[in-house]
Formats: C-alpha cells, sequence, structure tokens
C-alpha cells in the first residue's frame, strides 16, 4: 500500500509504503533540507549563549587580573568555530564558484586571525616565556587577516554596473562615505588632534587609523550597495556590520590612552564578540541558503539596502542638530532647524518616487514573467529557472521530475460553451495547480491548454503520486460561471535520468501525456512505466 501526504502550505510532504511498523516513510522534498548537513545551524545560538555567559561571569566574579587571559582564550576558541563553519560552507558542492573564491579567501583570513588570536592568549597565559617578536608578528598578522578580508568582500560576486546605475552607485557610495565621516570627525578625529599629552608618533598613529576607517566604511558602503546573488547580500550585511564592530573598537582603544597593562572595558570584549557571532552567523546563513533551507526574498532586500543612502543622510541631518544646537551661536541654529527641515523634505520625497518605481518594476516583472490569464509563470521565465534546477539537480545528483499536463477535450468545451468558459476553465486549473503541488514545485503554463510543474528532488514514483493527486484535484472542480462543465486533465511524468535537459524532460513528459489521453484520458502515464495509472 502507497500513501502520499502532501501538507498544504509547508511545501514539503510524506510517501508511506505499506503499513504497521515495517512501513517505509520517504520525505519528499519542500522548502528545506533537513539532515545531518544541519548541525551549524546550532553554532550560532550555543555560541551567543557560551559568551553572554562568560560576559556575565567577567562582569560579575572575574578579577581584574583574570580579565585579559579569559579573554584571550575565548577569542582563540571561537576563531576555531569561525574556521570550522567556514570550512564546512567551502566544501559544500552546491556552492557557486564565485561564491567559493571569497569564502576560500575568507578562510585564509580567519586563520590568520586564528594564528594572532592563539598567540594572544600564548602571551596572556604565559607572559614571561613570551620572545620579543611575538607582538610585533601578531600585528602583521592582524594588519595582514584584514587585508585578506577585504579582498574577500570584494571578491564576493555582484552584477556589473552599468550606464545611469554608474551615477547613481557613486552617489550613493560618496553620500554614505562623506555622512560617516561627519561622526568619524567630531567624536575620533578632532578629539585626538587635541588631546593633550599626545605624541606626534601617537597622533600619526591614530589618524592613519581613522582615515583608513573611513575609506574603510565608504568601500563597504559600496560593496552593500551592488547587486548580489541571492543569499549573499544578507551574508555580507553581517560581515560589513562585523567587521565594522571590530574597527570601532579598535579605534575606541588608540584613542583612549589607556596603559598596556590595564584591561579595555566590557563593553569592548562585548562589542568584539558581538562582532564574531556576526560573522559566523554570515557563514551559516550562505551555508543555509546553499542547502535550500534559506528562502530570501531579493525584493526585500533590495529595497532595504536603497534606503540605506537615505538613512545615512537622515543620520547626518540630525548630528548637525544636535551638536549645531549645543555648540552653534544663536545666529546659526535657526539656520541648521530650516536647513534640516528642508533636507527632511526632499529626502521623504525621494523616498515615495522610489517606492512608486518599485512599484511599477514590480508589475513589469510580473507581467514579463506571468501569465495574464492564469496568474502561473510563463513558458520563458519557467524554463529560465527550471535550467537552474536541472543544473544544480546534475550537479548533486538529486533526482529531479516534471509533469505536462493537457486538459481533456478542450477544443470541444469551446466550441460548445464559448471561449469565455474555456478561460474559466483554464484558470481554475491554474488555481488548482497552485494549491495542490508543494511549494518548492513550479508550476507554468506552457501554452493554449498544456500546462507543466517542475518538481525538485522527486524521483518519477514520487511525481506520479503528487500527479494523482492533482488529477483527482482538478476533477472535482465545479466553475458555476461556465455552467458547471466537467473537465479532466491527462498527465505525463518524466524524471532525469535519462533525460538530462529542460527540453528533453519536457519532450518525454509531453509524449507520456499523449499515451495517457490514447490510454482514455484522465489519467498519469510515467515515462518508465508501460501502463498507464488511473488518477
Amino acid at each position: 500500500m502507497v500513501t502520499t501526504v502532501y501538507g498544504r502550505g509547508t511545501g514539503c510532504g510524506l510517501t508511506m509504503v505499506g503499513m504497521g511498523p515495517g512501513a517505509q516513510v520517504r520525505v519528499l522534498r519542500g522548502d528545506a533540507e533537513r539532515g545531518p548537513r544541519e548541525w551549524a545551524a546550532g553554532v550560532v545560538p550555543a555560541l551567543s549563549a557560551a559568551l553572554a555567559a562568560a560576559l556575565l561571569w567577567l562582569w560579575l566574579f572575574a578579577q581584574p587580573g583574570y580579565r585579559r587571559p579569559v579573554t584571550a582564550v575565548v577569542n582563540a576558541l571561537v576563531m576555531v568555530v569561525l574556521v570550522a563553519v567556514t570550512a564546512s560552507l567551502v566544501r559544500l558542492r552546491d556552492l557557486g564558484p564565485g561564491e567559493r573564491r571569497a569564502w576560500r579567501t575568507f578562510l585564509t583570513a580567519f586563520l590568520l586571525f586564528s594564528v594572532s588570536s592563539s598567540a594572544g592568549a600564548y602571551v596572556q597565559l604565559a607572559p614571561e616565556q613570551v620572545p620579543s617578536w611575538l607582538p610585533t608578528l601578531r600585528q602583521v598578522v592582524v594588519v595582514s587577516g584584514f587585508g585578506v578580508m577585504v579582498l574577500a568582500l570584494f571578491r564576493l560576486p555582484a552584477a556589473p554596473v552599468r550606464g545611469l546605475a554608474k551615477a547613481r552607485f557613486a552617489l550613493d557610495t560618496v553620500t554614505i562615505f562623506a555622512s560617516s565621516t561627519i561622526f568619524l570627525w567630531h567624536f575620533v578625529i578632532a578629539p585626538a588632534l587635541r588631546a593633550r599629552g599626545m605624541t606626534g608618533r601617537e597622533a600619526v598613529v591614530v589618524v592613519v587609523a581613522v582615515g583608513f576607517m573611513a575609506v574603510f566604511v565608504g568601500a563597504l558602503s559600496m560593496l552593500l550597495l551592488r547587486e548580489r546573488t541571492p543569499g549573499t547580500r544578507e551574508a555580507l550585511i553581517r560581515l560589513v556590520v562585523g567587521v565594522a564592530l571590530v574597527f570601532g573598537v579598535i579605534v575606541a582603544s588608540l584613542t583612549a590612552h589607556r596603559p598596556p597593562a590595564v584591561p579595555g572595558p566590557l563593553w569592548s570584549t562585548a562589542l568584539t564578540w558581538f562582532a564574531y557571532v556576526l560573522v559566523i552567523s554570515a557563514a551559516v546563513q550562505q551555508r543555509r541558503h546553499v542547502m535550500g533551507s534559506e528562502v530570501v526574498d531579493r525584493d526585500v532586500e533590495h529595497r532595504a539596502l536603497l534606503a540605506l543612502p537615505y538613512v545615512a543622510v537622515a543620520l547626518a541631518f540630525a548630528f548637525l542638530l544636535f551638536a549645531g544646537l549645543r555648540e552653534a551661536p544663536l545666529e546659526l541654529r535657526g539656520v541648521l532647524v530650516s536647513a534640516s527641515v528642508v533636507g527632511v523634505c526632499v529626502l521623504i520625497r525621494q523616498r515615495l518616487l522610489l517606492h512608486e518605481n518599485e512599484l511599477l518594476r514590480r508589475r513589469l516583472v510580473e507581467r514579463a514573467s506571468h501569465d495574464d490569464l492564469t496568474g502561473l509563470r510563463n513558458r520563458g521565465s519557467w524554463e529560465a529557472e527550471a535550467e537552474r534546477e536541472v543544473a544544480r539537480a546534475r550537479r548533486n545528483g538529486h533526482p529531479l521530475s516534471v509533469l505536462v499536463l493537457d486538459v481533456d477535450d478542450f477544443k470541444t468545451v469551446n466550441d460548445q460553451y464559448g471561449h469565455a468558459a474555456g478561460d474559466l476553465v483554464l484558470r481554475a486549473v491554474g488555481q488548482a495547480l497552485r494549491e495542490g503541488v508543494r511549494t518548492a514545485d513550479l508550476p507554468a503554463r506552457l501554452g493554449g491548454d498544456e500546462f507543466v510543474v517542475l518538481l525538485p528532488d522527486t524521483g518519477l514514483e514520487d511525481a506520479v503520486h503528487l500527479a494523482q493527486a492533482v488529477c483527482r484535484r482538478i476533477e472535482r472542480l465545479d466553475v458555476p460561471e461556465a455552467a458547471n462543465v466537467a473537465f479532466t486533465v491527462s498527465v505525463g511524468a518524466a524524471s532525469m535520468p535519462p533525460a538530462s535537459s529542460v527540453r528533453g524532460l519536457v519532450a518525454v513528459a509531453d509524449s507520456a501525456m499523449y499515451a495517457a489521453k490514447r490510454d482514455g484520458r484522465n489519467r498519469v502515464r510515467s515515462a518508465e512505466s508501460p501502463l498507464s495509472v488511473l488518477g
């Protein structure tokens, strides 16, 4: 006995073969692949809890002399976790070549940081045995690690920028860079230059470090504004925020004029560990997306990052008001308030225009990729997505199937009830396909009264079970607007191998569908079975 159950809206299903304790259960693919490879999903919450416990211990119980050694050891252990997660990501077969090159570069940077952290733990645990050259070597390794990490950020795949988009891209980058320098100048550079007791060498170190940070902020803003592949942008944001936090802690420590033997404040340790968690979560997020357990809404990501320059300008205006109302003469305060109000109004107007343009873009994309009558994908859009799924299945050795459906005696429906009734029947079939297949499946209208469904990670037997369920659903449909005309579909199923291309799969499934029609219609025929399967 074979029983197939699909969870509506869950994107997954179960096929039970047999009954009782010896029954076998096969999981049909949904939105996520679960299994031993998902161990990385629990790394971030476990690490976050461990670091929070360590911070609480440092705050409540640790003696001042223990803070530096404990922090150094924790840093070394966290780096080991980061290297392990990144190495597991690089080994995934489904990772694209561009992403693989970038994450291999990240792995090199993390290995350098791990070496530096291990050396730092050794310095703190055995200070009397530390050779004189080790601190200098640590600094060289850390600087090299940051350089390699910046290179890795730029190696993440991005779409090319052409035409007018170049000008917008440049303006957005300059806007974010200029806005960030306002805060850098007021809180870091100017106080450092005015500080008493700072030697010329220290002033040069501070200015160079802050200048490098300013350039880094501009470079990262440029990275964020480039169009990325799905799943990469969110990982990039976490990487950027994590690296920016580490740079902020470094600059704050350089400008604090603290003796070397005095440990830094606990908040700097907390920020550093939070940055480590963000970087590890970036690798975990990229891994989950590659494995298919992370669904990324590219439109949401795109809209959120288009707002980045506007957020930077709004923060700059807010800071001008804050600093100006405290320090500017009375004559300038009214000017600052008026200028800020004008700037905010312009920002709001630009955001409204951007929102209108986004709505228009989404409507155009929807019309270009979907069938107007049924709301399903059209043939061109479906074939483009199917080619990617076939390439993924071929690369990983996963099964993949295709169903081709054709409405039985559709010409008779048009002749007896009119083309309006025929359109209603096609619309009802499209709705039945949307509700009858899983979330991970891809239904489309090929043209006329012919439909197709792509079934990723699904073998031929499971595809036949799903096709049977669709046949029964359509057979029970009533269309009152079309005089309750009864209609059915014939379905052909094909799987790879033997067919190894989209067109090959559709051709084989199409032949099986015509065989189902010859067998009496309203049934399913697979490419490999000599007998038809009644719907």
